[in-house]
């Protein structure tokens, strides 16, 4: 497999990731939303785990059960693009088609450049500023924060290390980070105070949010252009944050409970910690803590029976992917059929030269023949000549597509003293070749192909009064649109020329040689399959 088939997978697979995530978090946020407090900011938090597993996962397991077979489905092909010649006249260069997928890769892997520079940045200039400001802590709070450790069931103790960069206590690290505290946190604070500061702090530490903390800024970075991404994070953040109070509170008495709610008032009264993400602060946000201190005050009973259904339910149905379909008569999953193709728009008096009637299927047995129909054929109106690969009974589209400018009129403008500019106003007819394709391998020997063909092009455009002033001459492309259905069986490896007749001279030719493969060589380009579609016109 060589690197452009490699860089087609990833993409194919980090793109599947990122809309299937995204259609889960507006799923996961519309039940947040509903559930409210009945919900646990400790499931609510879990359940974005399973966001974050989506994410990672290039690939998911395929079931009956998955949300994704509501989606339209995904076709795994192959496509060894050669650019389409559009029709060009004189006066109009005809304008090549620019693959989307060559400007995809350069542009998320700069944006992904930017956002990892700018974490790493951020990040070793906080350190620094640590390091320079770094002291000391007490006796009495490295006493109380080793307390802490001892009551929730921590072993392995970060250690504390005091500073000005921030201005709440804040955990800071790789794994198990370090605890950073206010120089002056002693004075702010009442011993009683700090032990529930602390003791939110140390929850984070058994909880192992910070190293998952940074598993979310990965995240966040390989998926920098989708906002719902950035959305889930950032709720991530909060429940967390509010799983650990409800932690403290639940592991204290009335009164103490009491003192936690001031002691994040106090807190909110000042700056927030100063820690880029992701540093995890007791402080980051005034605006999710006046939603924290509420949820202590309201304490409403949660549902934790409903919470493990609504886990398993999104596991279920958001961590598996759709089924392959299964249209088709006799298809053989595993098994692929590739086909190389090509078209013509050729003068139907080359026809005779090569042997052939317009609108008859003719398998060509030997290579002389086909040799022969190539030169007559290439002489007059070579299209395209892609490779597809298709799964056995799946349909795969593919598109070569170009715009073809024209003058369509003027547009008048008036400048300050009376005098009229008139600007030229450019067209655009969308031109090409749409072809799909859906193979199917019954029990014998031939493939049998269902396809459907268009072909659109400007074969000339007429010089016209211009609707806006009849002393203007604009242009009018004359738009001719092809199209050819047809299911035709081919024996493996042999050559098969469609030809579909037109009203005038011209005539469309396929080439088309189908090859039976295995299914793991093709490689996933996210192809839409066609819906049935009518004829447009001959």
């Amino acid at each position: 497999m060589g690197w452009s088939e490699v860089r087609a997978a990833a993409l194919n697979g980090w793109w599947r990731a990122s809309w299937q995530s995204a259609i889960l978090i507006c799923c996961l946020l519309v039940v947040r939303r509903l559930l409210g407090d009945r919900l646990s900011p400790r499931w609510r938090a879990g359940l974005w785990m399973l966001i974050a597993l989506r994410l990672v996962l290039p690939a998911l397991p395929p079931s009956p059960w998955s949300l994704f077979n509501l989606a339209p489905r995904v076709v795994t092909m192959q496509v060894a693009p050669v650019p389409m010649t559009p029709i060009a006249t004189r006066d109009h260069p005809a304008i090549p088609r620019q693959s989307s997928g060559l400007l995809v890769w350069p542009i998320w892997l700069a944006g992904a450049i930017v956002m990892t520079a700018g974490a790493i940045g951020s990040n070793l200039v906080f350190l620094r500023r640590v390091r320079r400001t770094a002291g000391q802590a007490s006796d009495e709070m490295i006493e109380c924060w080793q307390s802490c450790a001892r009551r929730v069931g921590v072993r392995r103790v970060p250690p504390v290390v005091c500073t000005d960069a921030v201005s709440t206590p804040a955990l800071f690290g790789l794994w198990r980070g370090r605890l950073l505290m206010p120089a002056d946190f002693s004075r702010q604070v009442t011993q009683e105070e700090a032990r529930l500061i602390l003791l939110h702090e140390m929850t984070h530490v058994r909880r192992r949010d910070l190293p998952v903390g940074w598993v979310m800024t990965g995240l966040r970075i390989v998926h920098w252009f989708n906002p719902l991404v950035w959305i889930a994070c950032a709720c991530w953040r909060a429940d967390i944050e509010e799983a650990c109070d409800q932690a403290v509170v639940q592991s204290v008495d009335a009164a103490a409970r009491t003192d936690y709610g001031l002691v994040l008032l106090k807190l909110a009264t000042g700056a927030m910690t100063g820690a880029p993400s992701p540093a995890l602060g007791i402080v980051d946000s005034k605006r999710e803590l006046r939603h924290r201190i509420g949820a202590l005050v309201r304490d409403r009973r949660a549902w934790p029976l409903c919470a493990a259904v609504l886990f398993l339910l999104l596991a279920l149905f958001g961590l598996t992917d759709a089924r392959a379909s299964a249209a088709g008569p006799a298809t053989q999953p595993g098994r692929a059929v590739s086909i190389k193709a090509t078209f013509y728009s050729i003068d139907s008096a080359r026809l005779t030269d090569a042997g052939l009637d317009a609108g008859r299927n003719i398998t060509l047995a030997t290579p002389d023949q086909v040799a022969k129909f190539t030169r007559a054929a290439a002489a007059d109106g070579f299209v395209s000549s892609p490779t597809i690969l298709a799964l056995d009974g799946q349909t795969a589209d593919i598109r070569f597509i170009s715009n073809y400018p024209y003058l369509a009129d003027y547009k008048p403008t008036t400048k300050p003293d009376g005098h009229v500019d008139l600007t030229p106003q450019i067209g655009n007819v969308v031109t090409g070749l749409e072809w799909s394709v859906r193979p199917t391998l019954g029990g014998g020997a031939d493939i049998a192909l269902d396809m459907h063909v268009k072909l659109t092009k400007v074969v000339g455009i007429d010089v016209v009064s211009s609707p806006r002033d009849n002393t203007l001459k604009v242009q009018s492309p004359r738009v001719d649109t092809r199209t050819i259905e047809t299911k035709v069986a081919v024996p493996d490896g042999h050559t098969c020329v469609i030809i579909g007749e037109d009203t005038d001279k011209k005539v469309n030719v396929m080439i088309l040689t189908p090859t039976i493969v295995a299914a793991a060589s093709v490689t996933p380009k996210g192809v839409t399959p066609a819906a049935s579609r009518g004829s447009s016109g001959r």
